[in-house]
């Protein structure tokens, strides 16, 4: 996607920019992006389709920071155009220690509005608080809680070029997720009868000025014309405040005037109290430091420990403290009492809230003013002591109960025994010792614990000890340094909550979708040699937000652009559309230029999930998984048991057990797939694909204008290419995939001997679309016998006649004739395999998937 640049000689003159400014601001426009690939330091995280500002592809390499602004910039009615990494600039500044530092820095964009130019970089909150710790001259935060890059604007000066840095804080997530539920409406025409969706909409407004989004759709009956009508202004929402997503909490205005003035009015009446500015160095005590929430770890005597809410840990020294509070920086939560309030209770067991209450029983009588009865068991002295705890923690925590918890837990002498130099020891030992690649047992690195000990003179901790301290290690970080980062990954939790929250399975069907592959676990045999073919590769597509699956693809070949391209085929041909986004791994399959066209042409946007890490691709992963335990570890030839290795007898190996055709095992495959596991109940929505599919289409619009003809430029962008780049001959044509097709524009003289470009149809091998003379020709086969079958017929046998020839080692060549016999067998077997699937359905008392020899 490209086209002509505007001309912003206007601008320039508007904004007086000298001559070298605007060198800059046409080199980036016109010259070629630079583009960043995986590998070798940072990479692209998403490709974002502009369809409104650039007509062009917008890389950026965050997906919850960068991906949001982009969004930002594609639906601001200010922005002109905006560029990623646009220009390399010198940054010079001073660090902490007074060190000079100069290095070549690339922003994140550069973006030109009506109005001004300016370069900027994205970051988010908590690593912004940590650079300026490092260097205070890089960034520095405004008394509004924006942040400056004085060396960037510095470097840019000199072109009168602004320099921002937008943080995590000024992204809204509910304007991000807006503008991608409606990007279906905005990238299209408006409908020809939006005289009669404003006059729908214009008679819900009569009764009242204000509502919500669920009834306007109730009263118009139709979630399509709802939506136009925000996108065409008839109606104004606060996208950033509400989701369309929810429309049942989304208020809606009859104009923008009226909601503003209705949002001043609230405003005014409102009471905000100010937070308490005190605090209180010591673990556990949290504070606001540049609008994130911050808690100390722990506090030494010169320095703090402090972690924010993802864990990022930061060292304040004392004087830095000092500093931030005087200026403000830093200020205390008076919420931070309540949660010390209740931590009594969080902390008691059973017993302690039993003796709280007994204790309670004891003083009522004495606080409604009764005389304490002295034959009592409890000392009088010992009851008001209680009395006296009461009513201070009735004054200071609103509860007086919280002062009659027993504080048991505090008993006893908790100073550390063990030597400071010792627990240092310990620690090099388990970080240079037991948490590295040669696996050492607990047992051989007490061993060198204790020979070190010895060597420095210093007392031997015991073993129990010294297996505490590995216990309290983090477990992760331990796999980590023995087994890799592969292995690490294994033992993490749920995926770490993003600076700017965007749901990770998107906002309705369509939104957001995965595609991947995998070898299933079963061996096929052939049809006609009953000879082993080996494991199927299975590719799917599978819609994030309901769990359905929206298209799949079988073959014998390994993962390729192929197969990502004929499920995605298969999703057009059957639901008439493709997800917004798609999201891939980085397999070299999914960088293809085949596969990165028809993203571009029909998808907003292709996000590539981090490197071996399966939880950023869980939808996908899932159904794999569900595949597996629900169908194939049930039928014969599955390979489940091969995991014995050398403890699997010969007579129960797969390859003996092996009874299923690649015919009938893609007939029981698309009935698992499309009958059998929409209808199963996914534990993590509450309800099976198929319904969560279709109340999300109700909900969310049909969205008839984003439809995808299954038309002939559609097969042309799905068909694959030929590894190799045929010649064309001019008595034969062209051969392809072991056969030979015609068309009369191949015998022009000017094309004979010539390479042209080939595609060619996984589901229909009788033509190919050859490129020539500027245009796409269908070249048949020459061979007409091809056409007495369907196109799933010679898909399978073609599959199938390939797999033989590699098992075969190309003892044998694929000739028209051999598949056309092939395929002649496989039409007389029909009849005898239909009759035993008949047979054994007959027979079988349940509807589970059967065995067809």
């Amino acid at each position: 996607m490209s086209q002509e640049r505007a001309d912003l000689s206007w601008l320039y003159e508007q904004l007086q920019l000298p001559t070298s400014g605007i060198d800059v601001i046409e080199h980036i426009r016109h010259s070629e992006p630079v583009r960043r690939v995986d590998g070798g330091g940072r990479s692209v995280c998403v490709n974002y389709v502009s369809r409104l500002k650039m007509h062009c592809t917008i890389n950026c390499e965050s997906r919850t920071i960068e991906y949001p602004y982009i969004i930002q910039r594609e639906f601001d009615e200010d922005t002109i155009e905006y560029w990623d990494q646009p220009y390399r600039i010198k940054l010079t500044y001073h660090n902490v220690k007074g060190r000079k530092i100069s290095h070549l820095h690339t922003p994140d964009f550069l973006v030109i509005t009506k109005h001004e130019i300016y370069f900027v970089e994205c970051k988010s909150e908590s690593e912004l608080v940590k650079i300026s710790l490092r260097s205070p001259e890089k960034f520095v935060q405004n008394s509004d809680g924006t942040w400056r890059c004085p060396p960037g604007e510095e470097a840019v000066k000199q072109w009168g070029i602004g320099y921002r840095v937008v943080s995590s804080r000024q992204l809204s997530a509910t304007f991000t997720r807006n503008c991608e539920f409606l990007s279906d409406y905005y990238r299209s025409e408006p409908p020809d009868e939006r005289a009669n969706i404003k006059q729908v909409i214009k008679k819900f407004f009569d009764k009242g000025r204000t509502g919500n989004l669920k009834d306007l759709m109730a009263a118009v009956g139709d979630a399509d014309t709802a939506y136009w009508g925000i996108v065409l202004g008839y109606f104004y929402i606060d996208l950033n405040r509400y989701l369309i997503s929810r429309p049942e909490s989304a208020l809606i205005y009859s104009d923008k005037v009226y909601a503003n003035a209705i949002l001043a009015a609230s405003e005014s009446t409102s009471h905000c109290s100010l937070p308490v500015n005190i605090i209180q160095l010591e673990p556990n005590f949290q504070f606001t430091w540049g609008n994130i929430l911050w808690t100390i770890i722990n506090v030494g005597v010169k320095e703090v420990a402090i972690k924010d809410e993802m864990n990022n840990l930061v060292t304040l020294s004392m004087h830095q403290i000092e500093s931030l509070v005087k200026s403000g920086d830093i200020v205390g939560i008076a919420a931070n009492n309540i949660k010390q309030s209740i931590t009594p209770i969080l902390t008691a067991n059973k017993e302690a809230l039993e003796i709280s209450l007994s204790r309670y029983e004891i003083i009522s009588k004495y606080l409604n003013g009764e005389v304490y009865d002295t034959s009592l068991s409890t000392p009088s002295r010992t009851v008001r002591e209680w009395v006296r705890r009461f009513n201070e923690a009735q004054t200071i925590h609103g509860s007086g109960l919280l002062g009659l918890i027993p504080a048991t837990f505090r008993r006893g002498n908790r100073t550390r025994k063990l030597l400071p130099e010792v627990s240092t020891l310990i620690d090099d030992v388990i970080n240079n010792t037991y948490g590295t690649p040669r696996c050492p047992t607990r047992k051989s690195a007490y061993v060198e614990l204790k020979t070190l000990c010895e060597n420095k003179k210093l007392p031997v901790c015991s073993y129990e000890t010294f297996c505490n301290h590995i216990r309290k290690r983090n477990k992760v970080d331990l796999t980590r340094g023995t087994l890799g980062d592969r292995a690490a990954y294994q033992q993490q939790g749920p995926l770490p909550k993003s600076d700017v929250d965007l749901p990770s399975h998107g906002d309705r069907a369509f939104d957001l979708a995965h595609i991947d592959h995998t070898q299933l676990d079963i061996k096929i045999i052939s049809s006609i040699t009953g000879e082993v073919l080996g494991k199927p590769w299975l590719t799917i597509l599978v819609d994030s937000y309901s769990k359905k699956i929206l298209g799949h693809f079988l073959t014998f070949d390994p993962p390729s652009y192929r197969s990502s391209m004929m499920a995605i085929r298969e999703c057009v041909r059957i639901y008439g559309r493709l997800p917004n986004r798609i999201v891939v791994d980085r397999g070299p399959d999914f960088c293809s230029t085949y596969f990165d066209h028809l993203i571009v042409a029909f998808c907003d946007a292709k996000l590539l999930r981090p490197t071996a890490q399966p939880k950023y691709g869980n939808p996908v992963e899932r159904t794999f998984g569900t595949t597996d335990s629900g169908l194939i570890h049930l039928i014969l030839g599955n390979t489940e048991n091969s995991k014995l290795g050398r403890g699997l007898s010969s007579t129960h190996h797969p390859d003996k057990h092996a009874v299923w055709t690649a015919g009938a095992f893609d007939e029981v495959l698309n009935e698992w797939l499309f009958k059998t596991y929409p209808n199963l109940k996914n534990t993590g929505t509450g309800e099976t694909p198929e319904n969560s599919f279709r109340r999300s289409i109700q909900e969310s619009g049909m969205r008839k204008h984003t439809l995808i003809p299954y038309d002939q430029t559609f097969f042309i962008m799905t068909l694959p290419a030929l590894k190799r780049t045929p010649k064309v001959r001019a008595r034969d044509g062209i051969r392809a995939n072991y056969f030979t097709y015609w068309n009369p524009v191949l015998n022009s003289p000017e094309l004979d001997g010539k390479k042209i470009e080939v595609r060619y149809d996984p589901f229909d091998i009788s033509y190919i679309l050859a490129y020539a003379n500027n245009r796409w020709i269908r070249c048949v086969c020459q061979h007409q016998m091809l056409r007495e079958f369907t196109e799933r017929d010679i898909c399978k046998a073609a599959e199938e006649l390939k797999q033989l020839r590699r098992i075969a080692k190309k003892e044998y060549r694929i000739t028209p004739a051999v598949l056309v016999e092939f395929l002649r067998n496989v039409r007389m077997r029909e009849a005898d395999l239909y009759n035993a699937k008949k047979e054994i359905l007959s027979n079988s008392p349940t509807n589970a998937p059967h065995i067809l020899v």
